[in-house]
């Protein structure tokens, strides 16, 4: 098995007496897609800042590509290429302009420069002004300035923050690309969690400084997820809860929704007639990231 491209072990963050960070422990293999997902002060932004080298964790290792960020900090951070909070980019410089401006700080050569350009679709639009780039054309750009170096590990905090449908479309597309073509592992924060859904490998969700479950995104996918109608969903869940430890959530006025494993659909509603509730309506449904989300963080929101 191939060694992993970036490594977290047992990452704390303590501020103000506050712990931000809590043991985190993540491991991102070659060209994976992995997706970083949270509610709001969950801690996602304080990881991609550690895993950066922009702040220091209190506890805890980062490992890049075999290289230890705290004692090799140069040529682990060599290997990783990021945008946090939108690319940085000079708006009345073209497009090549600011990719030469950069290239020029990491001693890259210009045919890198037209190779990262091609990657990234923007070939045709180098010699305009960043100014009159579309939002999705500037995240475009953004990353052909992450990848000048080469990097093994690409880090995207939001970044399809603003996009409209078909500008997330192309990203997504653009993403797969470079880990499964160029063979770059992705790291991606997004509050999207449909989006998060289509593009990435693996998952992990974390909540109050705590990383609660890390998994393959096709694993949620094939979860034996049901959904129910009934007059009464408030006695219908503590059933599901009480018997059996589901999870179960309200996806409208009389609807709920659970993932039910091993336990056959017929034997669940075979109780639920012996308690005398009438089903209105069931189905079985593909799970999906939201209802995982949703079972693990108790309906937070995610930003």
């Amino acid at each position: 098995m191939d060694s992993p491209v970036l490594e977290l072990k047992n990452i704390s963050k303590r501020l103000k007496g506050k712990d931000i960070l809590k043991n985190v422990n993540l491991s991102v293999s070659p060209s994976e897609i992995f997706g970083f997902l949270g509610p709001n002060g969950a801690g996602k932004t304080t990881t991609i800042r550690i895993i950066a080298g922009l702040i220091k964790p209190t506890t805890g290792s980062v490992t890049i590509c075999g290289h230890s960020l705290e004692r090799e900090f140069s040529n682990a951070l060599s290997k990783v290429g990021c945008i946090i909070e939108g690319p940085d980019l000079y708006k009345y410089f073209t497009g090549m302009e600011n990719l030469e401006q950069f290239a020029a700080m990491k001693n890259v050569d210009k045919k890198r420069i037209y190779e990262v350009l091609e990657m990234v679709g923007l070939q045709h639009r180098a010699n305009d002004k960043v100014g009159t780039y579309s939002l999705g054309m500037r995240q475009r750009m953004g990353i052909a300035q992450a990848l000048l170096s080469k990097p093994k590990l690409l880090i995207l905090d939001e970044p399809t923050n603003g996009l409209d449908p078909a500008g997330i479309a192309d990203f997504r597309q653009l993403v797969r690309k470079l880990a499964y073509e160029e063979g770059m592992s992705v790291f991606v924060s997004s509050h999207i969690l449909a989006e998060i859904q289509m593009m990435c490998d693996t998952v992990s969700i974390v909540k109050q400084g705590e990383v609660i479950r890390t998994v393959k995104v096709e694993e949620i996918l094939s979860d034996n997820v049901i959904e129910w109608q009934f007059a009464d969903v408030g006695k219908a869940t503590e059933l599901l809860k009480s018997k059996w430890g589901f999870q179960v959530n309200q996806t409208k006025k009389n609807t709920i929704r659970a993932s039910i494993g091993k336990i056959t659909i017929e034997e669940i509603n075979h109780m639920f007639m012996n308690e005398g509730l009438i089903i209105s309506y069931c189905t079985a449904i593909g799970s999906s990231l939201e209802d995982l989300f949703l079972d693990l963080t108790e309906g937070d929101k995610i930003v």
